[in-house]
């Protein structure tokens, strides 16, 4: 296929291709195997050939089903060492491997990535992240929009840092999980999201049980899809300019809020040392985005209901009042 063009933060581009070697004998599991390797171009492929000893650095290995549907393995080198542009910096890198599958129609599409590790580590510290994985099921619906589950997962970051400025700092957060669901409900798009982890230790203070629960509902489907698309053509005209993004969003506020959506934090929870935290916030339109709240955003309270509900532990809450008094 032709090449494609891949833009740079700094506004540079470079062209890449994929090359396929194809196995059409019939296999037990598919009529077709395909071998697909992303080549660079040779002034970033001589630099990538220091650290991955000339194995390329994505490689797809892809099975055509006799209906149709595909499966493709994903596999990508691992590096330890220095990085080549600095060599005070020292990287480790474990390694990329996931799969992809989808029917005939990619309107079913599943994946799952596994990484095992990455770090970084100079002078000033080091940076550790372990056992990344993500995975999701979707499928296409209505207005081209995607919906299903999707889930991240971290088993551990690591940051031990010392500087002159601020001295030694170590941060440390263990089992960290992101679950996301897109639903859509006749006209509406409902979307949920939970963000756990275990721990959180910074400096020797620590927090456990952490739950982030937020929902968005009732947005409307049809300017989520066109809202969508309009920021698709604006990233490919003008990929490096992302203000223009916030631009393209505007002509679709209206009509994405058009449903009366709702915002709620279901639950907001961590323990601390002196206690529980925790609180709850739903917020809603109680009627439409008019004109007028368009030109006057200060309008928009008067069409918003809030209720909140949050719970400190006292010896907390007398601290705060204390600090605030004092200042």
């Amino acid at each position: 296929p032709p090449p494609f063009r891949c833009a740079a933060a700094s506004r540079q581009s470079a062209a890449a291709s994929l090359l396929h070697h194809i196995n059409q004998l019939p296999l037990p599991t598919g009529m077709m195997r395909v071998q697909s390797e992303l080549v660079l171009p040779a002034e970033v492929s001589e630099k990538l050939e220091e650290y991955f000893n000339g194995a390329p650095l994505l490689t797809a290995q892809t099975v055509v089903g006799y209906g149709g549907s595909t499966t493709t393995t994903l596999t990508s080198p691992g590096y330890s060492g220095p990085l080549k542009s600095d060599e005070a910096l020292q990287l480790d890198w474990q390694g990329l491997e996931g799969s992809i599958s989808s029917d005939s129609q990619m309107r079913h599409v599943s994946a799952s990535l596994s990484a095992p590790g990455l770090s970084f580590e100079d002078g000033e510290g080091k940076v550790t992240l372990s056992q990344l994985h993500y995975n999701t099921e979707i499928v296409r619906g209505m207005h081209d929009l995607w919906f299903g589950t999707s889930g991240a997962s971290m088993e551990q970051i690591e940051i031990d840092v010392e500087t002159p400025e601020s001295g030694p700092t170590r941060m440390q957060m263990n089992n960290a999980r992101l679950t996301t669901e897109q639903r859509e409900d006749d006209t509406r798009v409902d979307i949920d999201g939970k963000l756990t982890f275990d721990t959180i230790e910074v400096n020797g203070f620590s927090v456990s049980d952490g739950v982030y629960d937020v929902a968005y509902h009732n947005l409307d489907a049809a300017s989520l899809g066109q809202l969508n698309s309009s920021v698709k053509q604006l990233m490919q005209e003008q990929p490096q300019d992302p203000s223009l993004l916030f631009a393209g969003m505007m002509p679709h506020l209206q009509g994405l809020f058009s449903q009366k959506p709702e915002l709620a934090i279901r639950q907001l929870q961590v323990e601390t040392p002196m206690g529980t935290v925790s609180g709850k916030l739903h917020m809603a339109l109680t009627d439409v985005l008019n004109d007028a709240v368009m030109q006057d955003p200060t309008m928009l309270m008067d069409i918003v209901k809030i209720d909140l509900d949050a719970s400190l532990p006292k010896p907390m809450l007398m601290g705060l009042l204390s600090t605030s008094a004092s200042n």
